[in-house]
């Protein structure tokens, strides 16, 4: 019988599927902070920790936070921690490979023009396996169970609300049920409706507000043509914008403007065709994914040219960013609520 080899290495390797999301806030805060460090910079003229003998380098600072971030999941267990290292380890990894230019030229020079380019190339990569890791395409029974049994663990520290129980049940439909250990987890799952619920602090309470604020939102007859209207807009504005700057000056920042800012046009429009065919939930994916390439590509290439606009752009891209990310778990949601549990 023939082993496959992917199977046999993903018996010691477990995937989190919640590594796709982790990731995410890794990249966005890596990207964030590359680029409000080179505003900051340019706009306080480049200041220098220490004297004319020694001068401490940002980069130690992002090894710092990268290190903070690993002892965070080295030392605690809950998941909230792997959410906080991963927006640590970002901004590190951003404070970090932001002097990239200094350890790849001869006279340590930071304003090494292709130095962007090469951020922008190692972010991608990171980005593909981020892509990866977001739908793990073949899945063990294994990696489902260990998966649950990642979510059994968090009751201890928090309530078990019923989409998480659904969820927790179909990871364990999906693994090996003759296995003792997956029927015992089975029993627990089930009994656990009956703990009683912790009173919520005020962080978990503006949590709920925010979330049926927009679950309020997506329920209103208006919704989707605010949403084509407001995304055509940046469309249109971002493409005129693009066309503008490479009418006046064909560099190649201003051509990797153009093309990323029509990539994510594109994106939009995919998600006006299904936010029209009423596939609200792959239309607000498709928005997310043309506000994702605009952090990744467009704010790089803009930032040649226009440093405080790029900050700026990068601000506004994050809010939309958050409330997509809203708007599709509420989506969800509601679909898993039409699921009896």
């Amino acid at each position: 019988m023939k082993t496959n080899i992917i199977d046999v290495e993903f018996d010691y390797l477990v995937r989190n599927f919640e590594a796709g999301d982790l990731l995410e806030k890794f990249l966005i805060s890596a990207v964030s902070s590359i680029l409000i460090i080179r505003f900051f910079l340019a706009v306080t003229n480049y200041p220098q920790i220490g004297n004319n003998e020694y001068h401490i380098a940002h980069m130690l600072l992002g090894g710092f936070l990268m290190t903070i971030s690993i002892f965070g999941l080295l030392i605690f267990l809950n998941s909230r921690i792997k959410t906080f290292s991963a927006i640590l380890g970002g901004i590190g990894f951003g404070t970090f490979i932001d002097e990239l230019g200094k350890f790849i030229t001869n006279d340590n020079n930071y304003f090494f023009q292709p130095t962007i380019a090469l951020i922008y190339v190692i972010l991608i990569i990171i980005y593909f396996v981020y892509k990866i890791f977001d739908k793990p395409v073949k899945v063990s029974k294994k990696e489902y169970a260990v998966n649950a049994m990642e979510m059994v663990r968090e009751v201890v520290l928090n309530d078990f609300n019923p989409e998480e129980k659904k969820k927790a049940k179909e990871f364990l439909k999906k693994s090996d049920k003759k296995n003792p250990i997956i029927k015992a987890i089975s029993g627990i799952i089930s009994g656990i409706s009956t703990i009683p619920k912790k009173e919520k602090n005020f962080i978990a309470r503006l949590s709920d507000k925010v979330n049926n604020f927009f679950s309020a939102i997506i329920k209103s007859r208006s919704f989707a043509t605010l949403m084509m209207s407001f995304f055509t807009l940046v469309s249109m504005v971002q493409i005129i914008s693009a066309l503008n700057m490479l009418w006046l000056d064909k560099s190649f920042s201003n051509y990797g403007f153009f093309f990323s800012s029509s990539v994510s046009g594109m994106f939009i429009l995919f998600g006006i065709y299904f936010l029209i065919r009423k596939r609200r939930l792959t239309s607000y994916k498709m928005f997310k994914f043309s506000v994702l390439i605009s952090i990744f590509l467009t704010q790089f290439f803009l930032f040649f040219e226009e440093e405080l606009s790029a900050v700026t752009n990068i601000l506004l891209s994050l809010i939309i960013l958050k409330i997509l990310q809203n708007l599709i778990y509420q989506k969800e949601l509601s679909q898993i609520r039409e699921v009896k549990v």
